[in-house]
């Protein structure tokens, strides 16, 4: 059970990581920024399916990186949803400092 736990953790903390490495990274602000109006959809309470529709038509227009939004989508949507207007500011903040900060980890290592 432990060693399932631990591989769980790991394998939340490596996919964006992974994502970001397979495809041409944009700045890292633009990840962030990414984050950002994600996390603050989904503290609406808007439906994940919205989302994915809006990056795909992004994708198609050549203005977006595909699967790294989808993952920026889906790991968002494993946060809850907050009721405290504090909380949900902050919350959209932290999300958009991990995906910055997850683009810089990438850079340094290419």
């Amino acid at each position: 059970m432990k060693k399932l736990l631990f591989a769980m953790l790991a394998l939340t903390i490596c996919l964006p990581v992974q994502a970001l490495e397979q495809y041409e990274p944009s700045t890292c602000m633009d990840h962030a920024d990414m984050a950002t109006v994600v996390m603050e959809y989904r503290q609406t309470g808007q439906l994940r399916s919205r989302l994915i529709e809006i990056i795909d038509d992004a994708y198609e227009k050549g203005t977006a990186i595909h699967s790294v939004n989808v993952e920026i989508v889906n790991q968002a949507y494993l946060k809850p949803v907050l009721v405290d207007p504090q909380a949900k500011q902050d919350a959209v903040h932290q999300y958009a400092v991990y995906w910055y900060n997850v683009c810089q980890d990438v850079q340094k290592n290419q």
